[in-house]
């Protein structure tokens, strides 16, 4: 998918040029772990997590969302740290969500027409709107359904996100 205006790229450029594949972050693995790394990158974005370290933060990620439990983790679970830790959390499972269906779109795993690309760009701004609006769902139906021009896509979106 290219930006109005873009062009692919010739294939005399292309020929001298490495072409580096950057996928999403992980977010959970096959036996059901999720994995921080794009809520690292969200976590700024939030009040009371933002201070912890990448570290901090791992361990508490680990304690609240996969049940590992230690002594680090469970210094720093707060109810407020608790509470975005899980809305963060529920944004990445929506975010995610998209994505897979997108994927199922673009190599004709599905036929529900999912052409919206649930960008970093695109949680960093549901992330700065949970503070003011602390419901996950309502943040990205929000913000996400407007972007989408087809009433079919949203509809298949908004849908995606009402079963997350």
């Amino acid at each position: 998918q290219n930006y109005l205006g873009v062009s692919e790229l010739p294939q005399d450029i292309k020929s001298r040029a490495d072409i580096l594949y950057i996928d999403y972050p992980p977010f959970q693995d096959d036996k059901g772990f999720y994995w921080p790394d794009e809520a690292l990158i969200l976590k700024d974005y939030m009040e009371y997590v933002a201070p912890l370290s990448k570290e901090e933060f791992t361990y508490l990620w680990y304690a609240v969302i996969n049940d590992v439990p230690t002594d680090e983790g469970e210094r720093l679970i707060t109810p407020e740290r608790e509470k975005e830790i899980n809305l963060l959390f529920e944004l990445l499972k929506i975010a995610n969500e998209i994505r897979k269906a997108y994927r199922a779109y673009q190599t004709q795993s599905s036929e529900e027409p999912v052409e919206f690309v649930f960008s970093i760009r695109d949680t960093i701004r549901c992330a700065r709107r949970l503070r003011k609006v602390p419901d996950a769902k309502k943040v990205v139906l929000d913000t996400i359904i407007p972007k989408i021009s087809s009433p079919l896509e949203k509809e298949i979106v908004r849908s995606l996100v009402e079963r997350v």
